[in-house]
């Protein structure tokens, strides 16, 4: 409208009002007849609702750009050969037939490399693959591996264990399930410590389960017990993070009950 009423009232140079004819010519408009300023108001904002859902819908995820970008790898490797599917010439195609939004993460080589390094050792692990498509389909977007820094974090900590990154990504899960942290604040920095002595959240989450995994097999191996009591507080009841959890929630219950108990029975000198 605004160069519409310019180019009605000759106001500007004729280069500038020729640019704005021309693109006014090659707009597609729709003209629709509103009652009333306030009914153009709320038409105007459910546009612009409607666009901001669609985006949030169909927006690719971290998750789903990582599987789009190797399934197009293997694709192109079975096509074309290995030597025309590297991280280099994919990201060099890939941005040659691409306009990519400007709030999406460029594909850049290193993009492209980081991608398939995550598919390789996160992604293509069915146990490790679960709670990351857990987590997405609970939370969206709005979900703590949603960010290709944060998976990167977690393969880098897990060093290369397939358990230990287990163990890291439902200890992720579990923090923002429980309240602890959100997904937002499970940041690269808050995970890996960066900036303040490389040791974050994630070290102490391995130092926990470093802990356990030496409780629950050298320290129970020194005890005078019973092998079937060795067998029920051993690594292999611990090793996951859930059976971690469901021992640390059915210990509390039985200390609260402990002490309950001790409590009335000091009160009424049973």
């Amino acid at each position: 409208m605004w160069m519409s009423a310019r180019i009605t009232a000759a106001d500007g140079s004729e280069e500038q009002l020729a640019i704005f004819s021309r693109l006014l010519l090659t707009v597609p408009l729709r003209f629709r007849v509103i009652a009333s300023e306030e009914e153009r108001l709320f038409a105007h904002v459910n546009l612009r609702e409607r666009i901001t859902g669609a985006h949030a819908c169909m927006s690719r995820s971290t998750t789903q750009r990582v599987y789009e970008l190797c399934q197009w790898r293997d694709k192109r490797a079975k096509s074309l050969g290995v030597q025309n599917a590297t991280a280099g010439k994919l990201a060099v195609v890939w941005n040659e037939s691409v306009t990519m939004a400007k709030s999406s993460e460029p594909i850049t080589e290193h993009f492209m490399a980081l991608a398939f390094r995550l598919w390789e050792q996160l992604l293509s692990h069915p146990s490790l693959r679960e709670p990351i498509l857990w987590a997405e389909r609970t939370w969206g977007k709005n979900n703590p591996f949603n960010a290709v820094m944060n998976m990167e974090a977690v393969v880098i900590k897990a060093k290369g264990s397939t358990e230990s990154a287990e163990w890291l990504l439902h200890s992720m899960i579990y923090y923002v399930k429980k309240g602890f942290m959100s997904s937002g604040e499970l940041s690269v920095r808050t995970l890996t410590g960066k900036g303040s002595g490389n040791r974050g959240i994630l070290d102490m989450w391995n130092l926990k389960r470093a802990v356990l995994t030496h409780v629950s097999s050298t320290v129970l191996d020194s005890m005078d017990f019973t092998p079937a009591s060795k067998a029920r507080a051993s690594g292999a009841l611990f090793i996951l993070h859930r059976s971690y959890v469901l021992q640390c929630i059915c210990h509390t219950y039985h200390m609260y009950a402990y002490t309950h108990l001790t409590n009335c029975s000091a009160r009424f000198h049973v």
